[in-house]
């Protein structure tokens, strides 16, 4: 799911060396035209590999502006606007980045391409209500704060590796009890915190605030090479995800505040699918998966590409032969193909150099890397423990009507899997209007409570209640 390096964009910038006036006429890459339709505040972002959306936010005023990335705390950032019929440009002058895109007929959304440097990415902006909260802020009202009626215990727990160590949190309900039932978190993709904090989000820490609360207790931790863990994530493997969970559900059997017996594992997208993995060790009682990629890797990706160039208003006939290219180049990805012959492949199908070295760039990250031996589905195959699987109705990056038949086949002899679908909510489980990523920033609730809800009822019913002695 959720997060990506940002320190490309935003390291660079410097605010005091930029204008915060109107550009000089001498600028040619930005155009003097009135651009009063586009004041206010805008938030979005970009999309990146793997479909994960980096929030982004303009303020305009004018010819000039801010910008702000969130999650890396960085605002304020000048920027110099341009409008042109529909067209528009923002640029970041100390960041070597900008912005161009079509403003929409309703003057609500900018739809186009964020770059920075030699890297392009598709880049949505809506324009904020007068309520929203100003750039480079956001409410989240589930965002855990102290004091809390559990406590924390910030660890450095051994990792899959004998050099890695990774760093991790436990929360531990206050109670009677010697040994709690506990659940391992397991995040989506990129390099992911503990939190998995996105878009001003920590989906993480909503989950294991909500748990502890109810009695169980939760451990979460920092990816290979992210955070307080060790390691180097850019060298972060599928197998790597996996040794790293089992190494953190051995240190968690072992607790002497666990009960080794009551222990469910809960994993959000990529994680749900390493969730499932963990089945095979015979050492869970049950697993909740939320989001769950059903189809394999290559088929997910290429649906992907299908939506984002249909959204991008492509022909058919352009659609097909994108899929067709993307679909090549990552079976040459899994051969072990060269950077130079997977952007060939692109190019032999008439994409431009910057386009076919664009996608390369794509499949040979890390983000890419870890999904591409997945089989989401194959560890679910008999296994007969009881399974949550929660699913958004407007997923538009793991489509349920796609990535669920799959996960049902796998399941079909298990009369104690439960689907649970919200037709409102989205990708990450939040209340949407449409689903695209490029919402996930604009929406306050950071999980919705039918979804907190339904994991405390599984839980319960499948660990026993969490004061059992």
């Amino acid at each position: 799911m959720l997060m990506f390096m940002l320190s490309l964009f935003v390291a660079a910038a410097q605010p005091a060396s930029l204008p915060t006036s109107t550009p000089p006429e001498d600028s040619p890459s930005i155009m003097s035209v009135s651009t009063s339709v586009l004041d206010g505040h805008w938030v979005g972002g970009i999309i990146v590999p793997a479909g994960l959306t980096i929030p982004f936010e303009l303020h305009i005023d004018g010819t000039v502006g801010h910008f702000a990335a969130p999650d890396q705390g960085a605002s304020d950032i000048p920027i110099r606007v341009a409008l042109s019929e529909n067209n528009v440009v923002v640029e970041v002058p100390s960041a070597n980045a900008r912005f161009e895109g079509i403003l929409s007929n309703n003057k609500s959304v900018l739809e186009g391409q964020w770059t920075q440097g030699e890297r392009a990415f598709p880049a949505t902006f809506r324009r904020a209500s007068s309520t929203t909260n100003s750039p480079g802020t956001m409410n989240r009202p589930q965002t855990p704060v102290p004091p809390f009626p559990y406590s924390n215990e910030e660890l450095s727990i051994p990792g899959g590796a004998t050099d890695v160590r990774l760093g991790a949190t436990l929360t531990v309900p206050v109670s009677r009890n010697e040994r709690h039932p506990a659940i391992l978190l397991l995040g989506g993709n990129g390099p992911q915190d503990r939190d998995e904090t996105h878009a001003g989000h920590k989906p993480m820490a909503v989950i294991a605030d909500h748990l502890s609360r109810e009695g169980f207790a939760v451990l979460r931790f920092d990816k290979r090479g992210v955070g307080d863990s060790s390691g180097d994530y850019s060298a972060l493997t599928g197998p790597d995800l996996v040794a790293d969970a089992i190494a953190a559900l051995s240190y968690l059997r072992r607790h002497e505040k666990v009960a080794s017996d009551r222990i469910c594992i809960l994993g959000l997208s990529e994680g749900a699918t390493i969730a499932a993995e963990l089945t095979r060790s015979g050492q869970v009682t049950c697993v909740i998966l939320l989001s769950p990629p059903g189809l394999l890797p290559i088929d997910l990706f290429v649906q992907q590409k299908r939506d984002v160039a249909a959204a991008a208003g492509m022909t058919t006939d352009e659609i097909d032969l994108l899929a067709l290219v993307v679909q090549q180049q990552l079976e040459a990805v899994v051969r072990g193909a060269s950077r130079s012959e997977i952007a060939a492949i692109a190019l032999d199908a008439g994409l431009t150099d910057a386009e076919a070295n664009r996608l390369a760039e794509e499949w040979l990250s890390p983000e890419v890397r870890t999904l591409l031996g997945n089989h989401p589905t194959e560890a679910l195959t008999g296994y007969v423990e009881p399974v949550l699987i929660i699913t958004g109705g407007l997923d538009r990056q793991v489509d349920p009507d796609l990535n669920l038949p799959p996960i049902r086949r796998a399941l079909e002899g298990n009369s104690e899997a439960q689907f649970l679908q919200f037709d409102n909510l989205n990708h990450i489980l939040q209340p949407a209007l449409t689903g695209s990523p490029s919402e996930y920033a604009e929406v306050d609730i950071t999980i919705d409570h039918q979804v907190l809800n339904a994991m405390v009822d599984f839980l319960e019913s499948t660990l026993g209640p969490a004061d059992a002695e």
